[in-house]
């Protein structure tokens, strides 16, 4: 008999949503969103983060960093040259993060004398 749970995607659970839109201009990577959730909520092991990003100049990307809890460090880069908001996700494993409050802080940079700019920001727990 064939294995049908393959076919049944693992729940997700929105726990961070934001439509407010920001834009930089330069490449300086510069912190325009933060978002919370609790892990104990939700015992999430892993983070997709999905996002609208686009760019001024398709000569440099439009570049957003998402990092977790002031790390300082990059736990995810997603970049476009589209000169019109597209949508780009990634995942981040937070398998080993303690129960608790956590932040992720969106940071925005495109090349000298243009400009990123980030819309919608969703971001999903997955067990």
């Amino acid at each position: 008999m064939p294995d049908y749970t393959q076919f049944v995607p693992k729940l997700s659970i929105t726990l961070a949503a934001d439509a407010t839109e920001e834009s930089i201009l330069g490449d300086t990577p510069t912190q325009v969103k933060d978002m919370s959730f609790i892990k104990e909520a939700f015992n999430a092991n892993e983070l997709t983060i999905e996002i609208d990003l686009k760019t001024d100049n398709a000569t440099n990307p439009a570049i957003c960093r998402v990092r977790l809890d002031g790390s300082g460090s990059d736990s995810l880069v997603l970049q476009t040259t589209s000169t019109g908001f597209i949508v780009l996700d990634g995942t981040i494993d937070v398998s080993l993060l303690s129960a608790g409050r956590h932040t992720l802080e969106f940071y925005l940079e495109d090349g000298a004398g243009e400009t990123a700019t980030l819309r919608e920001t969703w971001v999903y727990g997955r067990e």
